[in-house]
């Protein structure tokens, strides 16, 4: 038994000593695919790709979004729905070069978008 628990404490150990020497983040350019994609235009009856892609795109918006509003840097008014905070967000990437996309993280570029389309004022 001891030998079968310290063989998965050794493979455990190994598996995460790879994972983290491969630092990981999406990028603007990926997630702004997954969120513009013409497939999530239907949301009347939406096909199992493009439900997966919009629960991902809102998921990582709203969470963006829920990380600053924590931290009172964003101030999304209240009754506001999530279809239009994510329609207001997703116009946003329309005014973004390719170039600057393929820079910056996805988490960098939802957060500068959101706080320039829901700033808070004093």
């Amino acid at each position: 038994m001891k030998a079968i628990f310290s063989i998965v404490v050794l493979l455990l150990a190994t598996v995460s000593n790879e994972a983290s020497a491969q630092l990981y983040y999406l990028g603007a350019d990926k997630l702004q695919a997954q969120c513009t994609s013409a497939e999530m235009e239907n949301t009347e009856r939406p096909t199992a790709d493009s439900a997966l892609k919009l629960a991902f795109c809102t998921g990582f918006i709203l969470g963006v979004a829920d990380s600053l509003t924590v931290n009172r840097q964003l101030c999304i008014p209240s009754g506001t729905p999530t279809k239009v905070v994510i329609g207001m967000f997703n116009k946003f990437w329309l005014t973004r070069k390719a170039e600057d996309l393929k820079k910056a993280t996805a988490a960098g570029i939802v957060g500068s978008g959101l706080l320039e389309l829901y700033p808070c004022t004093k």
